[in-house]
This record gives C-alpha cells, sequence and structure tokens, in this order.
C-alpha cells in the first residue's frame, strides 16, 4: 500500500498533481520540459542538480505525487500516476510484474531502466528474466523526485535503457517525524514512520515500511518490508557528500494462474499449488561526492554496491502439459561506479563520465514437487562486466534553438559456468556504439518544438546460458510538440522505433522466442486541463502499432482454437484466425493503446474529490498467435479528507464496477485483476 504525506494536500496547486483514483498526475509536467530553461548554462553547485532530459517525451512526478497515489504496491503505483501499462502477474512482489513502455514488454520491466540514487536497480545475466527488476524497494514517502524519460534519447544510461529510463531520487534528509497507516479491504495493512534531521551543514532520515497482504485469491498473501538509512553533509568548503543504506525483504505464497477456461467461468479464486511462493531479500550501499572545481566546472561520482538473494518455487505450464512446480534460485553480489565532469563555457554545456559495473550471479532451476527439489535443470555461475564512457554536449542559440548531441560506447563481457557439464566456461564481449542527438526550438513563450534520433540496447533474454547471444539493439526517432499556454498542458510526440535481434520471454511458461526484427510506431499524447478554479482534468494516452518485420523464429505452437458456436463471454478473449506469425503481423503481447483520464476537485476548500478512468486496449498473448484479448476498462473513486490540522485520511475506491479483466494473459492462462477493493491511509505530519 502507498500512503500520503499530509502537508502538501493542504494546497489546492498540490492537489491538481495527482488523482488518487488513477489520474496520471505527471502529464501535465511534461510541456513544462520543453521550455528554454531545459538548455540554461550549468550552474555549478555541490547540491544534487538532475541532468536536464533530451529533447524527447518526459514525465516528472515529486514525491508528494506518489505518495497521494493510492495503490497495491509500486508497479500499480506507476500505472495510476504514470499513465503507462503495467501487467502484474501476481505471483509475489516484484515477479515478472511488467512496466510496458512504447511497446516493448519483454517482461520483468527488463526494457525500462530504473535507477534509484545512481543505482541501477535490473539485473543482467538473470535466468529468470534477463534485466528482472524489482521495484518493491521503491517506497514513496522516500521519493523526492522521479523522471521517466521515454526511450534510448539520454546519453548517460546504456544497458535496459530502451523503452526508456526511470531515474529516482530519495530524499537525503527528514524534518522531523511522520506516519502513515494504510489498510484494504482484502485484508492489506501496512505503514510507514520517517523521521530525521535537516540542517544547514548535515542532515539524516531514517524510514521504515511494512506491508502485509492478505490477499483476495486463495494462497496469495505475502509480507514485506523496506528499511532506509540516508544522510548527508558538507564536504570541505563547497563540496557535498551523501549516501545511504537500504534493506529490502519479502516473504510470499503465490496462487498460481488460471486457465482462460476458468476465467470465463469466473473460477479465479483458487490457488494451483499451496506451497507455491518465495522470498526476496536484498541489501544496497551507495554514497555520491559532488564538488565544483571551478567557476563553470562540477564534478560528481558515485559508487555503489548490493549483495540480493531470491528462492522461488512456481507452477509453470511446459509444452502443454499440465503445470508442474519449478524451483528457482538466486544470489548475487554488484559493485559498480560512475564519475561525471560537467564543464560551460561560452560555447555551451559539456559533459564527459565514465561508468563500471560488476556482477557475480549464482543460479540454479530445478523441478520439484511440495518444494522438494529435484536434478537440477540449470546450475550456473555467471559473471557481467561492463565499462562505459559518454559524452553530451548541449547549447542554445538565440534564445530559442537548442540542440542536444552526445552518445556512449559500452563494452559488455558475460561470461558463465556451467556445472551441470563438469564447470564448462562460455564467456562474449560485446561492444556497441550508442550515438544520440535531438533538438529543441521554442516558437512562443509556451509552444515549442521537439526531435530526437538515438541508438539504444539492452541485454538478450537467455544470455545467462548463452553469452554469445546477440544484443536487443533499436533505433528511436521521435518529434513531438508541447503547448502550456495557462489552462492548458498539451504534449504529443510521434515515435518511431527499428528493433533488431528481438527476443520475447513468455512471462507464464519463461519460454523464449525469437522475434527477429520489430518496428513499433505511434502517437503518445499527454496533458492536463483546467476547468475550474478547483477542477481540473488529466490524461494521458499511448496508441502503439507494433510489427514483426522479419521472420518470427522459435515461436510455440499454435494455440487451441475456439469452438465453433462458443460466443466468448464480455470479459473473456475474442478470436481470430491467421497463419503463424510472420512480417506484418502484430508483435505479442504488446497492446494496441493505453490510457487514463482523470477529473480532481476541491469542494468547500478542503474536501478533494477524484475519478479516474484506465483503459487498455486489444493485444496478440505471448504464446498465443490466433488470439486477441477484448479492450477493458477500469474506474476508480477517491477522496481526501483533513481530519485535524496534521492529519488526513485518503480515501480510494478501485474498480467501482467490479469488473473482471486480466492483468495478464499469456500461453492460455490468466493472472486475473483485482475486484472492487476499497483503500484507506491515514497519515500523520506535524
Amino acid at each position: 500500500m502507498t500512503s500520503i504525506s499530509g502537508t502538501a494536500w493542504r494546497k489546492p496547486f498540490a492537489v491538481l498533481l495527482m488523482l488518487s483514483g488513477g489520474v496520471p498526475a505527471m502529464a501535465q509536467q511534461a510541456a513544462r520540459d520543453t521550455s528554454p530553461v531545459v538548455l540554461e548554462t550549468l550552474e555549478v553547485t555541490a547540491e544534487r542538480p538532475r541532468a536536464a532530459p533530451p529533447p524527447v517525451a518526459t514525465v516528472n512526478l515529486t514525491g508528494a505525487a506518489l505518495a497521494h497515489t493510492q495503490a497495491a504496491n509500486p508497479y500499480d503505483l506507476f500505472r495510476r500516476a504514470a499513465a503507462v501499462e503495467v501487467h502484474e502477474q501476481g505471483q509475489g512482489p516484484g515477479f515478472a510484474s511488467d512496466v510496458v513502455i512504447r511497446g516493448f514488454t519483454s517482461d520483468h520491466s527488463a526494457d525500462v531502466l530504473l535507477v534509484v540514487d545512481g543505482v541501477p536497480i535490473n539485473l543482467p545475466v538473470n535466468g529468470h528474466g534477463e534485466g528482472y527488476a524489482d521495484w518493491n524497494p521503491l517506497v514513496p514517502s522516500s521519493v523526492s523526485s522521479l523522471r521517466l524519460i521515454h526511450g534510448t534519447a539520454s546519453p548517460l544510461y546504456g544497458d535496459f535503457a530502451l523503452a526508456g529510463t526511470v531515474e529516482v531520487f530519495t530524499a537525503a534528509d527528514a524534518a522531523g517525524p511522520s506516519v502513515a497507516v494504510t489498510g484494504a479491504s482484502e485484508g492489506a495493512l501496512g505503514g510507514w514512520f520517517r523521521t530525521g534531521r535537516r540542517g544547514e551543514q548535515s542532515g539524516s532520515l531514517l524510514l521504515v515500511e511494512g506491508r502485509y497482504d492478505d490477499g483476495w485469491r486463495d494462497n496469495s498473501e505475502y509480507a514485506l518490508g523496506n528499511i532506509l538509512l540516508r544522510g548527508w553533509r558538507r564536504a570541505g568548503r563547497s563540496g557535498r557528500l551523501e549516501g545511504g543504506l537500504g534493506f529490502y525483504g519479502s516473504g510470499w505464497h503465490s496462487p498460481g494462474f488460471v486457465s482462460v477456461a476458468q476465467f470465463n467461468a469466473g473460477d479465479v479464486q483458487g490457488a494451483a499449488d499451496p506451497t507455491d511462493g518465495g522470498s526476496s531479500y536484498r541489501l544496497v550501499a551507495h554514497g555520491r561526492y559532488a564538488a565544483p572545481l571551478g567557476a563553470r566546472t562540477a564534478f560528481e561520482t558515485v559508487a555503489w554496491g548490493f549483495g540480493s538473494r531470491w528462492d522461488l518455487y512456481l507452477n509453470l505450464p511446459e509444452d502443454g502439459a499440465p503445470p508442474s512446480q519449478v524451483a528457482e534460485h538466486d544470489d548475487r553480489t554488484a559493485l559498480g561506479a560512475q564519475a561525471t565532469i560537467s564543464w560551460t563555457p561560452e560555447a555551451g554545456e559539456f559533459t564527459a563520465g565514465l561508468a563500471g559495473r560488476s556482477d557475480w550471479a549464482s543460479y540454479t532451476k530445478a523441478p520439484s514437487v511440495n518444494r522438494d527439489e529435484g536434478t537440477p535443470e540449470m546450475d550456473l555461475d555467471a559473471g557481467y562486466l561492463s565499462g562505459s564512457g559518454f559524452v553530451r554536449w548541449r547549447r542554445t542559440f538565440g534564445g530559442r534553438l537548442g540542440f542536444d548531441v552526445g552518445g556512449r560506447v559500452d563494452v559488455l563481457d558475460y561470461r558463465n559456468r556451467d556445472w551441470l557439464t563438469l564447470g564448462t566456461r562460455h564467456s562474449a564481449t560485446h561492444v556497441i556504439v550508442s550515438p544520440k542527438a535531438g533538438a529543441r526550438y521554442l516558437l512562443s513563450g509556451s509552444t515549442a518544438l521537439l526531435a530526437s534520433v538515438s541508438r539504444g540496447f539492452r541485454g538478450a533474454a537467455g544470455v545467462i546460458g548463452d553469452p554469445g547471444r546477440p544484443l536487443l539493439e533499436a533505433w528511436s526517432l521521435e518529434v513531438g510538440g508541447a503547448v502550456a499556454p495557462g489552462p492548458l498542458d498539451l504534449e504529443v510526440s510521434l515515435f518511431r522505433m527499428e528493433v533488431s535481434n528481438e527476443r520475447i520471454q513468455d512471462p507464464v511458461t519463461g519460454e523464449i522466442s525469437s522475434a527477429g526484427t520489430s518496428r513499433r510506431q505511434g502517437v503518445d499524447l499527454r496533458g492536463s486541463l483546467q476547468l475550474w478554479d478547483t477542477g481540473r482534468l488529466t490524461f494521458g494516452a499511448t496508441w502503439n502499432d507494433a510489427r514483426l518485420t522479419g521472420e518470427y523464429a522459435d515461436a510455440h505452437g499454435e494455440a487451441a482454437l475456439q469452438e465453433p458456436g462458443v460466443i466468448p463471454l464480455p470479459d473473456g478473449p475474442r478470436f481470430r484466425f491467421h497463419e503463424e506469425l510472420d512480417f506484418g503481423e502484430r508483435v505479442p503481447g504488446v497492446a494496441q493503446y493505453v490510457g487514463q483520464f482523470g477529473l480532481t476537485t476541491v469542494l468547500g476548500g478542503r474536501f478533494t474529490a477524484s475519478l479516474g478512468v484506465r483503459l487498455l486496449g486489444p493485444y496478440v498473448p505471448i504464446g498465443e498467435p490466433d488470439v486477441e484479448t477484448q479492450p477493458y476498462l477500469v474506474a476508480d473513486l477517491g477522496a481526501l479528507v483533513p481530519l485535524a490540522s496534521t492529519i488526513t485520511a485518503d480515501v480510494s475506491l478501485q474498480n467501482l464496477f467490479d469488473r473482471e479483466y486480466p492483468e495478464l494473459r499469456s500461453s492460455g492462462f490468466v493472472n486475473p485483476g483485482r475486484p472492487r477493493t476499497l483503500r484507506v491511509a491515514f497519515t500523520w505530519a506535524p
């Protein structure tokens, strides 16, 4: 559960940044990123500034907007706050839940790079899913800012920054204590406690979060906890030293998937195997030092390290046979660092940096019955070593035309040792050059045009077993415009991505298919409209035409066809027939469109009411080339009630019409969406 901070809701403008029932709260912020201040001269400071975004569509959230968005978990939070497509597997915190941006859905959020305080969260050489990213250590009450950069345009990021990058900064201190308690109708309880000290020369923060969810399905309960310790201090006359230590732990039971036939019959409560479940732990430490080296030069370096382990027991369908339990274990450590120098002469702003990362992982996979494991199918020690260099130049001419040009070189080394073949070793090295170029033109004080072309990449699914697999690569092109004349903030982007060496991992079976080459192209629309003094409409929508441009190799066999004369239920699938996926067919697992719309108003100067609607369009499920799903719509209601000067209550009724919908569908199996749920959060913030 997420919770809210009490003070920001006292101001109407903070209220307009969110919709507790599901508004794309940050959509209206993206247009403001098109103003010329994005390309202004760098102000050399020891504080932690965010690098200016490239000239592509970006979405910004403050910590207050995140804390004011009721959600079941960080994936649901990001869907509601950012108006992006999310598929939750529901088999345990973080496992296979997928943040989908611009049609990339390789599972486990692997096509979206998540960076928290300079620490990349995605895990390379991972047997469960290359680039697997667990977002559950992300605590909204600790976040000071969050930004989504679409596509491959930023030269500051490499591996996994394919569909986009999500940058998160957490607060380094706090001005005193605050507490939140949350609950939901399906038996969920949670809360957080935050305290700290804030001074002119130093500061600190301690945050403790806990959640327990009994689950609305059988065998679906889980518990998790986060502890975050942060601090900073002045270093010398103008430097700043900060760092943090975070611990995350969780344990869960998994209800498993239901078949399409069960879903259509409304049989969604039962569990596949009461012994399914798992646990996960992670310890992360990071430090940052920043200081000016002169009047126009600044230096920053970040170093980090973490250790993690997860154990998973889950029933998976295999080759059309009944589901059987599989046990997976991943134990790893990782170290990384990055150093950056920024220089701002009259010729513009120059940035140059070096980065490196090394991972050591141990992964095993074995058949299991009631968690009694058999002979391993995979037993690997794997390693990942990357070194990167990047440069960037930005300059504005005449106060209107700004250029943003750069690039990066990445060298990646994959290696493994296979203990099932007497310790056989394999390794491969990949080198990729990624140019980036963009421009922004200010037509007036409220209207701007954007354009960008860039190249990006990510490690291929299955590279842990075959280090020689080629990297998944993409060329991205984007043009757009933004208008912010007052009551209306609007940003429109046209995008196109040419993808090669694509591999798609089935979120249900774990099998990997080669899609070869593909093309994503579409329109992204985001904005907000002030309707009256205290009312605002917010919206965010993406239409995506994702097509295969080459032969679809290693695909699953044809799915069972619908029996003649059987009429699909309104909440069930709509079938269509065509040949095996090939050139021109839609990329599986990619929705044709996704949208969110919300209305928020303040009544009586203190009571806030909200209505939100989210919509997901049809898609061809992975592993079911002869099927197209139906679109669905889910509506939410929300209310914020000040109970006292320091206490607020946030109430949200989600899935207002108790719509039955699939959170995830693949290979003939479904993870059903949550039914109508009442969520309440109380926050005390003196």
